[in-house]
């Protein structure tokens, strides 16, 4: 029989008599818990917006009402999702620690001010916003903040960066946020009404306050026979693979470095470039999507990348992507309401493409061949993926299987119980894993006022764990942009970028395009050159 959690359940929120709002975490939000690094206050995931307001409207321009509108703006945020405004908390009791979820209500306008003051700042800088954020910005807090870098120009460019912690919101829920900021920023702006956050907060906030995961989707306490045979079959295949023959994978330079400064890198490919790739995958029978080849290409790039011994010999890549859960658990998946919380989860079923590594004086194989191979397996792999899924929806009722096992495939990733995060950072494996997350298009995610915004640049990313390696593929303006976040103490950001480089070249051959050009955006740092 399926046990499931009550509305009383310790993972409901509920007012202690201290007057804080509080609620035990689940295994998903203490999977980034236990991840964090100990010098930063959280597991952090970043949404970046580069932005200025449009000539129309420059006449009226004021540096202050758009450091004012964004501020107002976050304020209302705060107020409609007042998660975030929460922290996790390790609660004491009978010499045990277990970790809950915090949130103590606004009572005065000086809480709301004093609030804003620690997550809303405003930075100027000479410098590119993406050099700024990734070498001089504050270390990531234990709750939301925003970095707002303005240009010392009105006809300048402006950037926000959206940073939260990691174990409260996924990626999806933070474009949410996004949108629903500059669309309120914009209404400031535009109105200047006088808004006042409404104090005391009201004792709804049982309602307001985001469900962990457990809770929104009624995930049982234990799980079906099928349901525990699907998970069992697919954690024992992902374990076995893991521990037998080589992962692909990017080796460490070989002088690892005392400082841990995080890089994002993005290759870019113009619209012109990204409109025939996708026009030639879409009008040309090939039987897989741009995901599955770009998946192939960076597989085929990591193969490239391993050593070469006197005899070839296989190596193995994994892609275990996360799924969003949110249209499967609330009646309007869409819905910005439950923006402020984790709703995304590893998928069950874990994708293993096997790679040759060529030997020592191998000439290059066939790059189409070996490419359309490679996405053919990855599109296959999907159709068996989504069969094995329909026939467990049928059996229950609907429910989403990969909602029900989420808590267990989260656990199943928990670092060990004594682990400790500063330890681990001094002893890499040789290698370290890639993955690689599918954004996808980002205008039906994040849509704005194109009358009133100029907006060139949007991302997303999260830090590695470990000396691994944060690759993104999305879709901005018709631009396909290949990203990657890692630790510098560990790669090294010129071979990155050839590696980035590597996967596009994979993925022009495989569609038989030559005669291309990719931007690249990088940290312009000269502190770099002693790396």
């Amino acid at each position: 029989m399926i046990t499931r959690p009550s509305s009383s359940s310790p993972s409901s929120s509920r007012r202690d008599p201290s007057g804080y709002w509080i609620r035990d975490i689940d295994e998903c939000e203490d999977f980034y818990r236990r991840w964090a690094r100990p010098q930063e206050g959280c597991y952090p995931i970043t949404a970046c917006v580069t932005f200025r307001i449009q000539s129309k409207y420059i006449a009226e321009f004021n540096g202050y009402w758009v450091h004012q509108s964004f501020r107002d703006a976050w304020t209302f945020l705060r107020h409609k999702h007042p998660t975030l405004g929460s922290y996790l908390y390790p609660r004491q009791s009978q010499g045990t620690t277990t970790w809950v979820r915090k949130y103590k209500p606004f009572l005065t306008s000086t809480d709301v001010e004093l609030w804003c003051q620690e997550t809303f700042q405003t930075f100027t800088d000479d410098e590119t916003a993406h050099t700024w954020f990734y070498t001089r910005a504050p270390l990531p807090h234990h709750i939301p903040t925003i970095h707002l870098v303005k240009s010392a120009s009105n006809l300048g460019y402006h950037t926000i960066f959206l940073r939260c912690p990691h174990d409260m919101i996924d990626g999806v829920g933070i474009f949410m946020l996004l949108e629903e900021l500059f669309a309120k920023a914009a209404e400031f702006y535009k109105m200047r009404p006088v808004w006042d956050y409404p104090l005391p907060e009201d004792d709804d906030l049982s309602k307001r306050l985001s469900p962990a995961l457990r809770v929104a989707a009624n995930i049982p306490e234990s799980l079906s026979p099928d349901l525990q045979n699907y998970f069992n079959k697919h954690n024992e295949a992902n374990t076995r693979m893991h521990s037998i023959g080589y992962s692909g994978a990017l080796a460490l330079k070989s002088f690892i470095t005392n400082t841990d400064r995080f890089r994002r890198i993005a290759i870019t490919a113009p619209r012109t470039f990204s409109t025939r790739i996708l026009d030639t995958i879409s009008g040309s029978g090939f039987g897989f999507r741009l995901p599955h080849l770009f998946i192939a290409a960076l597989a085929k790039a990591l193969a490239e990348h391993q050593f070469r011994g006197k005899d070839r010999r296989l190596a193995y890549y994994f892609h275990r992507p996360m799924i969003d859960l949110r249209s499967d658990i609330f009646p309007d998946g869409t819905s910005s309401e439950n923006a402020a919380g984790l709703y995304s989860a590893f998928g069950t079923q874990t994708l293993t493409l096997s790679l040759t590594i060529p030997k020592q004086g191998d000439s290059q194989q066939s790059y189409l061949n070996e490419i359309e191979r490679l996405a053919d397996q990855v599109q296959e792999h999907e159709t068996a993926a989504d069969k094995e899924f329909q026939e467990l929806i049928e059996k229950h009722s609907g429910a989403n299987p990969e909602a029900m096992v989420a808590p267990w495939n989260f656990k199943a990733l928990h670092p060990p119980p004594d682990f400790d995060p500063s330890q681990e950072i001094q002893f890499p494996s040789p290698v370290a894993p890639v993955s690689l997350s599918r954004v996808g298009p980002i205008e039906p995610r994040f849509h704005t006022d194109d009358d009133f915004f100029e907006i060139p640049t949007v991302w997303t990313a999260s830090q590695p764990i470990k000396d691994g390696i944060a690759a993104y593929l999305s879709i901005w303006k018709g631009e396909i942009e290949l990203s990657a976040v890692f630790n510098t103490r560990f790669h090294d950001e010129t071979f990155m970028e050839g590696f980035l480089h590597g996967t596009f070249e994979h993925v022009f051959r495989g569609v038989g395009m030559s005669g291309y050009t990719l931007n690249v955006t990088r940290v312009k740092d000269p502190m770099m050159d002693d790396l």
